[in-house]
């Protein structure tokens, strides 16, 4: 199993969790999707979590896409995760330097492109985005404020609004409970074959190398 990442803090995390996994051989690497340093069809699966939607909007989404495609193995999967712009209540064409939201159709658009097969797609966090995406509507959007990844000099970006975590869990463990349990509702009903949500913040893709 291999990790790459080239954010240090996120390597750092990275590499203590590997020094403290049963699996040792967990390998972790800086490097960047846009140039992976494996050889063609090197990996049987590759995971993209929260990737392509950071890339430079000029066209990193769809080199980091074909990328991912170029090293995995015919017959191999790939399984995306992406942020959606459903309900976020902006145009279509909004995009910072390095930050844009998806629709689940541009995203199998882009799979396809590389040449890969999409056998699954989806919208996910149905409730949750409804409820943020009704909140939306009555809350000015704070823009133009955040910087990606604390860049120092950063131009202030409009469509990227920080990764704002609450610490839930603790502060309200009720209504974490409760969250926890829609979100398992929300999989087991996924988990079944043909199955898709119709909205969502999030989009899952799973896509395959023809061989």
């Amino acid at each position: 199993m291999t990790s790459l990442n080239h954010v240090t803090q996120h390597l750092s995390n990275l590499f203590q969790k590997a020094s403290k996994a049963r699996n040792k051989n967990w390998q972790v690497r800086e490097a960047s999707v846009l140039n992976l340093p494996y050889p063609d069809d090197a990996f049987d699966l590759v995971i993209s979590n929260d990737v392509v939607q950071h890339l430079p909007t000029d066209g990193g989404d769809a080199r980091g896409i074909n990328e991912m495609a170029r090293v995995l193995a015919p017959r191999g999967a790939l399984l995306l995760r992406t942020n959606s712009r459903l309900g976020m209540w902006q145009k279509s064409d909004a995009k910072d330097v390095d930050y844009q939201r998806y629709l689940r159709t541009e995203i199998v658009q882009k799979l396809e492109a590389a040449g890969l097969t999409v056998t699954r797609a989806t919208y996910a966090n149905f409730l949750g985005s409804l409820q943020e995406s009704a909140g939306r509507l009555f809350r000015k959007p704070a823009h133009g404020r955040h910087h990606h990844h604390g860049a120092e000099g950063a131009t202030p970006r409009s469509v990227y609004e920080g990764l704002q975590l609450r610490d839930t869990a603790k502060r309200h463990p009720v209504a974490n409970r409760i969250l926890l349990g829609l979100l398992q509702g929300e999989a087991k009903y996924l988990d079944r074959p043909g199955r898709s949500l119709p909205f969502g913040h999030t989009i899952l893709a799973v896509a395959h190398k023809r061989g």
